[in-house]
C-alpha cells in the first residue's frame, strides 16, 4: 500500500498534466472537472500521510512545520485584509478581495500537490522520457499553424473560452519536459532538444529561454566539460536547423508570432517587456501601503483591473505585505539548500525532477512570474513536504505513538 502511494502522486500529476494539454488544444472540456482533479490530488496528500504514520508513526518535519507555517501565515494576511480593508472591482468585474481568497485556496492546493508527488520512487526509463516528449511533441505539432506554433486564436474560437495562450499551456508542459528529464540520464541531451521543439511549438518565449537555462545550469555539475561541450553542440543543431527552416520558407520572420518569440525586434521593441517594466514601477508606488499585511485592491484600483501586478515575486508584497513575500523568499533558499544536500547523496529521478523545477521556478519568479503562479506553490510543496533524507547512520527504533519533530536535511 505505502508503495503504491508513493509511486502514485507524481503519475497522476504527469497524467493531470497530459490530460490538460490534450484539453486545452482539442477536447475543450468543461473545467469543473480539472478542478475536481485538483482537489482529489490535493486529498491524497494527506491519505498519503495517514498511511505512512500507520506504519513508520507519526513524525513532523521541520520542513513541513516552515511550508504549513507559510500557508498559516498567508491565510492569516488574507483574513486581515477583509478585516480592514475594502475590496475593489474594476472593469474586468473581478473582485479582488474575493480573487486573493480563491488565488490562495488554489496555492494550497498545488502546495499539497507538490507534497503529494514527493515520494514518487521509481527507476530511469530512456524510452518513457522519449514517449512523453514524442506525444507532446506531436500533440503540439497537429495543433500548430503554418508558422509552427500552436494557432490560439482558432482554439479560442472553437472552444469558445475568452483566453486560452502559452502561459495556460505552460505548467503542464514544463512538468511533463521535468519528468522526461529526469527520466533520462542517458541521453538527456536529446531529451532536451526535443523540449526546445516542443516550447517553440507552444510558442512561449520566456518558458523556453528559462527552460534552457535550467538545463544549462543542471548540467554544471558532474562532468562539466563535456556537459557544456554537448551543450554547444546541440546549441549548433538548433542554429543550423533554425537557419534551414527560415532559408527554405518554411518559417517566416515576418510573422509576428515568430519575431516576438525570437526577439527579432529587439527588446525594447517588445511590448509584453515594457509592459511589465510599467507596472512594476507602478506597483513600487503602492509597496509602502502594502507593507503589513498586503492590499491588492490599491493596485487593482491604480490599473483599473486585476491583472496590474508586478510580474515577478514582489507580486507577493502587493497580495499578502512584505512579511509573507520574505517567508517565500527565504523557503524558497530552505529548499534550494534541501535540493543541494539531497543531489549530493543522490540523484534519483523524483530528486533531479525537483531540482529541475525548484531552478526553473526561482528564475521565472525573480523575472517573469508572479506570486499566484501555480508551479511556484506545487515546488514549495514538494521541496518542503518532501520526507527527508536518510543519510547512512546506525539504525534507531522509534516509537509509533510518539510524535517530534526531527531536524533535516
Amino acid at each position: 500500500m505505502i508503495n503504491l502511494f508513493r509511486s502514485s502522486g507524481l503519475v497522476l500529476l504527469l497524467l493531470y498534466a497530459t490530460f490538460n494539454v490534450l484539453n486545452i488544444i482539442y477536447f475543450h472540456m468543461s473545467n469543473v472537472m480539472v478542478g475536481y482533479m485538483l482537489a482529489a490530488m490535493a486529498v491524497m496528500y494527506f491519505m498519503q500521510r495517514i498511511v505512512t504514520a500507520g506504519i513508520n508513526g507519526f513524525t513532523v518535519y521541520q520542513s513541513e512545520v516552515i511550508g504549513f507555517g507559510l500557508i498559516f501565515l498567508t491565510f492569516c494576511t488574507v483574513v486581515a485584509q477583509k478585516i480592514f480593508y475594502g475590496t475593489y472591482i474594476g472593469f474586468d468585474g473581478i473582485d479582488t478581495l474575493a480573487n486573493i481568497s480563491t488565488i490562495l485556496f488554489i496555492s494550497t492546493l498545488w502546495f499539497l500537490i507538490g507534497g503529494y508527488a514527493s515520494t514518487y520512487n521509481t527507476k530511469e526509463s530512456l524510452p518513457v522520457a522519449i514517449v512523453i516528449v514524442g506525444a507532446l511533441a506531436l500533440a503540439l505539432g497537429l495543433g500548430a499553424s503554418d508558422n509552427l506554433t500552436v494557432d490560439y486564436f482558432e482554439i479560442m474560437e472553437e472552444s469558445g473560452v475568452a483566453s486560452v495562450s502559452h502561459l495556460v499551456l505552460e505548467r503542464h508542459v514544463i512538468l511533463l519536459l521535468a519528468f522526461a528529464y529526469a527520466m533520462s540520464s542517458s541521453s538527456r541531451f536529446v531529451v532536451l532538444l526535443g523540449g526546445v521543439l516542443v516550447l517553440l511549438l507552444m510558442g512561449g518565449r520566456s518558458a523556453l529561454f528559462i527552460f534552457v537555462v535550467t538545463a544549462i545550469l543542471m548540467n554544471l555539475r558532474g562532468k562539466m566539460v563535456k556537459n557544456m561541450l554537448v551543450m554547444g553542440v546541440l546549441g549548433m543543431v538548433v542554429f543550423i536547423g533554425a537557419r534551414f527552416l527560415v532559408s527554405e520558407g518554411i518559417v517566416d520572420v515576418q510573422s509576428s508570432e515568430v519575431r516576438e518569440i525570437l526577439f527579432l525586434d529587439g527588446l525594447n521593441a517588445d511590448a509584453s517587456f515594457n509592459a511589465r517594466i510599467g507596472l512594476m514601477q507602478d506597483g513600487f508606488v503602492d509597496l509602502p501601503d502594502q507593507f503589513l499585511i498586503g492590499n491588492f485592491a490599491l493596485t487593482a484600483e491604480r490599473q483599473g483591473h486585476s491583472g496590474g501586478y508586478i510580474h515577478n515575486l514582489l507580486s507577493a508584497w502587493q497580495f499578502y505585505g512584505f512579511f509573507v513575500f520574505v517567508a517565500i523568499v527565504l523557503s524558497l533558499v530552505y529548499c534550494f539548500r534541501r535540493m543541494q544536500l539531497c543531489m549530493k547523496h543522490r540523484s534519483s529521478p523524483i530528486d533531479v525532477f525537483g531540482a529541475f523545477m525548484l531552478i526553473y521556478v526561482i528564475i521565472n519568479v525573480i523575472l517573469a512570474k508572479n506570486v499566484a503562479w501555480n508551479l511556484l506553490w506545487f515546488v514549495l510543496g514538494l521541496w518542503l513536504l518532501k520526507p527527508p533524507l536518510k543519510l547512512h547512520r546506525p539504525h534507531t527504533r522509534n516509537s509509533r505513538n510518539r510524535t517530534r519533530v526531527r531536524r533535516q536535511a
